[in-house]
């Protein structure tokens, strides 16, 4: 056995070394269930060094990260485990038919504290000061202020009591429900529904970032679900999804500016800008349906842990691995930089190796920032592949210069928080661009457009390809303004609905220069629709 438990510590050593998701061994023991394993793995609770898993089976603790699991459900009744808290030497399970249970032993005992509970269906455990709350999914909430001893139901104003999370941010109290949120400020006395801005009101869980609530839904909303940030103590909620590819969320786990969100079918997701924009951090799990349903999220020391619908599923992965977002500097003086592009620091000027905006885009990671200086008017003409998820912005530190990158081929998100200037094209055969208002197109510059997403205004002065192309999120598009130049030529002209097809554009339309239409028609639904043309027009 000890070297079976070596063997699998050298295991996941060597995956932690690859950067990627490693299995832990599985939550069991000689006794649990005849000597099986303790089932799915519902949640996570920390204290100190040791990990606990609340399963389907009963309580399990690990003093290594997962390499070993001991049984700790000694007086525990034979309903699963599905919520944890901890407060100092106390830990509070929450059972799926039995109510919450007191270990003060780190699980060596269990014994059931259940006096005025209303609920015996707990969902979600949260200790806030001296006050313990319970959220059950048939009595709604109740508070403990004596660990558990007694129990009284704090439900007036909770006009759902089916509650699936709780949270605290500050003096509030959150309970998700069923049917949206509620917030109280006085320990549950009374509650506030806090649900303006929410486009699904079925609640999964919550999570709290600083000042900052997020709010996990069940997705079933059309046209809605996913993540909603408040920034306010909930009095009003934005929908954050940009990344997010399913919108039915599990769970949040919480380090620092890192917010790691599980879904139920696509693994877990990262953001690092409050929700701004999202991305996979996948690599290693198992790729099939059952290992992309996340049950549950638990940061403990250095590590990130998950479980997902598999049983005995305990997966680990280091919080080193996900790096806060860097900025990169870059000079396109040809053949001089001023700052080091594989360098997240700016230095002083100074001869040396030429740092071209593709070493930057491959020493970044997603999310990162790349600050192009305009350098001294001289274009260094690269073509460079983007499929990371960037930010790039101008340095306004030297000269007056423009940066040329010659296609870029979009993976995913990129965004333009400063005027760049693009000599020899954009192709986006998928993802999208956000800021596309800072964007500028030259001349002879060709714009391909394959089933992607822009959103905001572009200024085009050359060949504009939209194949099949959605331009914003939603049936507005955005304005396309075509300064002043000697021929404007529109090729293969697909938008929205079909070839030719503009439909609900709002407002009007300039086009400061000839506009040729080779492949289709324009045509608009919107009855303010106007068509200014400052040249000619012709359709081929």
């Amino acid at each position: 056995m000890r070297k079976l438990a070596i063997l699998f510590l050298l295991s996941i050593l060597t995956s932690l070394l690859n950067a990627q998701w490693v299995q832990t061994s599985e939550p069991r023991d000689g006794i649990a269930n005849g000597g099986g394993t303790g089932g799915t793995v519902n949640c996570f609770a920390v204290r100190g060094t040791n990990l606990f898993v609340g399963a389907h089976y009963g309580v399990f603790r690990s003093t290594d990260n997962g390499s070993s699991w001991t049984g700790a459900y000694v007086g525990l009744p034979w309903q699963e485990v599905i919520a944890f808290a901890v407060s100092g030497t106390n830990i509070f399970a929450g059972t799926n038919g039995a109510g919450v249970y007191l270990s003060i032993s780190d699980g060596t005992s269990w014994s059931a504290v259940n006096t005025g509970l209303s609920g015996s269906f707990v969902t979600s455990l949260v200790v806030d000061g001296g006050n313990l709350f319970a959220g059950t999914s048939d009595g709604g909430v109740c508070i403990s202020a004596d660990n558990g001893l007694s129990w009284t139901p704090v439900n007036n104003g909770l006009t759902s009591t089916t509650v699936t999370s709780l949270a605290v941010s500050g003096p509030n109290l959150f309970a998700g429900t069923i049917s949206g949120i509620f917030r109280s400020t006085n320990n549950g006395t009374n509650w506030t529904q806090v649900n303006n801005g929410l486009t699904d009101g079925e609640i999964t869980c919550l999570g709290v970032s600083g000042t900052n609530i997020f709010a996990g839904t069940a997705g079933v909303a059309i046209g809605g679900g996913g993540i909603f940030l408040s920034t306010n103590s909930g009095s009003t909620w934005t929908q954050v999804n940009p990344g997010m590819t399913l919108r039915s969320i599990a769970a949040f786990a919480v380090s620092g500016a890192k917010v790691f969100a599980g879904t139920y079918g696509d693994g877990v997701f990262l953001t690092t800008d409050n929700g701004a924009s999202w991305s996979t951090v996948n690599t290693g799990l198992t790729n099939t349906i059952e290992y992309r349903r996340v049950k549950s999220l638990a940061v403990s020391g250095t590590n990130l842990f998950a479980s997902f619908e598999v049983e005995g599923s305990v997966w680990l992965r280091p919080l080193s691995e996900f790096p806060m977002p860097q900025t990169w500097y870059v000079n396109v003086v040809n053949g001089i930089d001023s700052y080091d592009g594989l360098s997240p620091t700016v230095t002083s000027p100074a001869s040396g190796p030429k740092q071209t905006i593709k070493n930057a885009i491959l020493a970044a990671s997603d999310g990162d920032m790349i600050i192009i200086d305009y350098g001294n008017g001289i274009w260094y003409n690269e073509s460079v592949v983007i499929y990371r998820k960037l930010t790039f912005g101008v340095s306004n530190n030297n000269g007056t210069g423009t940066p040329v990158i010659d296609i870029m081929g979009i993976a995913n998100t990129v965004t333009f928080t400063s005027p760049l200037r693009l000599v020899e094209g954009i192709a986006l055969s998928s993802g999208s661009v956000t800021g596309a208002g800072n964007l500028m197109l030259d001349d002879n510059a060709t714009v391909s457009y394959v089933g992607t997403q822009l959103d905001g205004a572009m200024v085009y002065a050359g060949r504009i390809n939209l194949v099949s192309a959605v331009l914003v999120s939603g049936t507005t598009i955005p304005s396309l303004i075509w300064p002043a130049v000697p021929s404007t030529l529109v090729t293969n002209f697909q938008v929205g609905n079909g070839p030719g097809i503009v439909t609900n554009l709002p407002g009007s339309r300039t086009v400061n220069g000839n506009v040729t239409i080779t492949t289709g028609t324009l045509s608009t639904s919107a009855s303010n629709f106007a068509l200014t043309l400052n040249g000619g027009f012709t359709n081929s």
